[in-house]
């Protein structure tokens, strides 16, 4: 998962640099925050001090994001990534079967449900 769009808000987890077949995947520390309707473009600078402030001031957009990355982590049980592929943030093939597992475990006679 490389972005979310949410209204007029993408927060982009990762950006690529470069021409579109030969760009690189950059992951940053922090999320790039864009209001599309604003920089439809998305090109106004990350790096000055007005960006920090005005991300500061956006921290509750993480809320609603939280939301839409569950209901995508969601649709994972039932729409896998294929065998050997992953996804950013730790969301994997691997991820799917071992929650698949701990449900199981949690079904038997004497687990949690």
């Amino acid at each position: 998962m490389n972005a979310v769009r949410y209204d007029d808000w993408k927060v982009n987890f990762a950006t690529t640099e470069g021409a579109i077949n030969t760009a690189y995947r950059q992951t940053p520390a922090w999320p790039v925050v864009v209001n599309l309707r604003a920089d439809p473009f998305e090109s106004a600078p990350h790096d000055s001090g007005m960006y920090i402030r005005w991300y500061a001031d956006l921290l509750w957009i993480f809320v609603p994001i939280q939301g839409e990355v569950a209901k995508f982590a969601a649709t994972l049980k039932d729409y896998p990534p294929v065998s050997g592929g992953s996804l950013s943030g730790g969301l994997s093939y691997k991820s799917v079967q071992i929650q698949q597992a701990l449900d199981m475990l949690n079904n038997l006679p004497g687990g949690q449900n």
